[in-house]
C-alpha cells in the first residue's frame, strides 16, 4: 500500500457535520454564559477545550476517511504483479504431511489443562 488515495473535503463534511454543529452550539453557550464584564476571561477556557475536542474529532475523522479509501483501493490478491512462484510459501503440492499426528487414534491425549486423559477403556480379564 505505497500510495494512499486522497479524499475530497466534501466527503468529510457529512461525517463531521453533527460534531461541528454541536461544538458551535457549545461555544456560543459558553460565551453567552459569561458575565458582561468578563466575556473573554469567563469563556476562553471552555471555548479552548471545545475547539480542542473538535480538532481531535475532525482529525480522527479525516484520517479514517483516508484509511477507508486506501482499504477500498487495496486488492487482497496483491494485484497482477504477485505471481505463484514468487510467494514465499510455495504451492500446496510442495509440502507433504507434517507427521504431527499419532498413528494410533486410541493413544492418550494431553488436554489443555496438562492432565492426561485416557483413551477408550479396554476390558481386562478378571482373575
Amino acid at each position: 500500500m505505497d500510495e494512499v488515495p486522497q479524499v475530497k473535503s466534501e466527503l468529510l463534511m457529512p461525517a463531521v457535520r453533527e460534531q461541528v454543529e454541536d461544538a458551535v452550539r457549545r461555544i456560543m453557550e459558553a460565551v453567552n454564559a459569561a458575565p458582561a464584564g468578563e466575556l473573554i476571561a469567563a469563556s476562553e477556557e471552555a471555548v479552548r477545550d471545545i475547539t480542542g475536542q473538535l480538532r481531535r474529532q475532525l482529525f480522527e475523522a479525516a484520517l479514517q476517511k483516508r484509511i477507508d479509501a486506501a482499504e477500498a483501493a487495496f486488492s487482497p490478491s496483491g494485484g497482477p504483479e504477485v505471481r505463484e512462484e514468487e510467494t514465499p510459501q510455495g504451492t500446496a503440492a510442495d509440502h507433504g504431511p507434517d507427521d504431527q499426528r499419532t498413528c494410533q487414534p486410541e493413544a492418550d491425549v494431553v488436554a489443555f489443562s496438562g492432565r492426561r486423559q485416557r483413551g477408550p477403556r479396554r476390558s481386562r480379564p478378571v482373575s
